[in-house]
């Protein structure tokens, strides 16, 4: 029982990390977008970079949402 526990468990890794990739390398990517688009917009104008940093604060949001999902279930 403990072996096909442990074979499940790692079945379960295998595709968290397949289906989601790294959480923490998806919100330090979100968090770039963000700074990016932020930066756009202060060399651009604000109407012109307005939706790309909506998009941009909906996938951050997305990504911290994830990460506190999975510290909670580590906890």
């Amino acid at each position: 029982l403990c072996s096909k526990l442990i074979a499940t468990q790692r079945a379960i890794q295998e595709w968290n990390k397949q289906s989601f990739g790294n959480v923490f390398d998806v919100v330090r990517e979100a968090k770039t977008a963000v700074r990016r688009v932020e930066l756009e917009m202060e060399s651009n104008g604000y109407e012109k970079a307005q939706a790309g940093l909506n998009k941009a604060q909906v996938e951050l949001s997305h990504a911290l949402l994830i990460e506190e999902q999975l510290w909670s279930q580590k906890a």
